[in-house]
């Protein structure tokens, strides 16, 4: 059988690898191989009446070769590859390609962008999960600033073109995510995030027509964070942090489609504890008709589930049409992290979601959700050379 061109890079490269890392300049002048590998599992228990419960097992890979242009430039490529537990679901590959300028302080990347943290965003802004979906893999434009104190991340990521004689909108992501160290006095930091989303669906090719009246040609959502974020340490090992954040979403047009909501805000108060290899935490949600098209859908205040129910032999996607405009969280998670050796991680997390009131749906067979409880189970062997 013949072996497929990704297989063939993965064996004759693997003597090689170990001298470089994703996104990082090879040493060599000759270029080195570099692999990224995230092995994760999902459980997420949900049965409220906002977000799926579902699983999600397999393998991420990234393998590429980088090869230096200049003292700043260097070229990484390569491939992505995603396999997934269950259904037997096949491998799915996909070329990777990125330029990378890289000095200092700073880093531009044009091409495949690096989201294996998710660029740090908050969750209800940003899905934590959109890493592991071939479909979301970013391409475009991505710089990095960062020192000691500050960090400062954008991005564009142009998720799908108009060609000629498209009849899909095009859709893109731009985004902002940084975090400024206000101050510093003994034990105490202050630190100022700012994070930005602006998602936009539709193009010129959707103006063409009087027959879109009453549909969206256009479509186009900001959503943002910011607030404080207090940490103090405590001894050499372990740290408390405190933070208060405010969230923002409006668009553009009087239908909202799925966002459920023209604009709206919440509010989320934490409180973490870190150690050399645990983090506990506590939070509070309280969401007033908020929605992120890119946010985790149990902080939404418009239902994200797909289930399907049949009437007289007919669809009835009755989740599509649940809103919350009031929507309050409770939640506790315990994170545990570790390193085998200066290539190998481990990451493992427990989170319980407590919704503290009656959501109902006006269907008669549907049952209340009253002072629900949700959760998740997650965790990831990560390995990188």
């Amino acid at each position: 059988m013949k072996k497929p061109a990704w297989l063939w890079l993965l064996i004759l490269g693997l003597p090689f690898a170990g001298r470089a890392q994703i996104y990082r300049k090879p040493a060599h002048p000759k270029g080195a191989l570099a692999l990224y590998n995230d092995n994760f599992f999902y459980d997420k228990e949900y049965s409220n009446l906002i977000a799926d419960g579902y699983t999600l097992g397999g393998h991420h890979f990234i393998l590429a070769y980088g090869f230096p242009v200049d003292s700043s430039w260097f070229v990484q490529a390569g491939t992505d590859a995603w396999q997934f537990w269950g259904n037997n679901s096949r491998l799915q590959v996909r070329f990777h390609f990125a330029l990378v300028y890289a000095r200092g302080h700073h880093k531009l990347i044009i091409g495949q962008l690096d989201n294996r943290e998710n660029h740090r965003l908050f969750r209800p802004l940003y899905d934590e999960e959109f890493r592991l979906r071939p479909d979301r893999s970013e391409t475009g434009i991505q710089y990095l600033w960062q020192n000691p104190k500050h960090r400062i991340e954008t991005w564009l990521d142009w998720h799908r073109f108009i060609h000629q004689g498209d009849t899909l909108r095009e859709r893109l992501n731009w985004g902002l995510s940084a975090d400024l160290r206000l101050a510093e006095t003994g034990p105490w930091r202050w630190h100022f995030p700012v994070q930005v989303l602006i998602h936009h669906r539709g193009g010129q090719i959707n103006l063409k027509g009087h027959y879109l009246k009453g549909k969206n040609d256009i479509l186009s959502v900001l959503s943002a964070a910011s607030g404080l974020q207090v940490q103090r340490r405590v001894n050499a090992i372990s740290e408390v942090e405190f933070s208060a954040l405010y969230f923002w979403h409006g668009l553009n047009s009087r239908n909202p489609e799925e966002l459920g909501f023209v604009r709206g805000h919440a509010a989320m108060a934490r409180i973490d504890w870190f150690t050399a290899h645990w983090n506990i935490n506590l939070s509070y949600w309280d969401a007033r008709k908020f929605s992120s098209p890119l946010g985790e859908a149990i902080y939404q205040t418009a239902s994200r589930r797909v289930d399907k129910y049949y009437e007289n032999g007919e669809v009835m996607p009755i989740f599509s049409r649940h809103r919350e405009p009031h929507r309050m969280l409770w939640s506790s998670a315990v994170r545990y992290h570790t390193h085998f050796s200066r290539h190998l991680a481990f990451r493992a997390k427990v989170e319980m979601f407590f919704q503290p009131y009656r959501s109902s749906v006006p269907y008669p067979f549907i049952r209340d959700v009253v002072n629900h409880t949700d959760w998740l189970l997650s965790a990831r062997i990560i390995w990188r050379i």
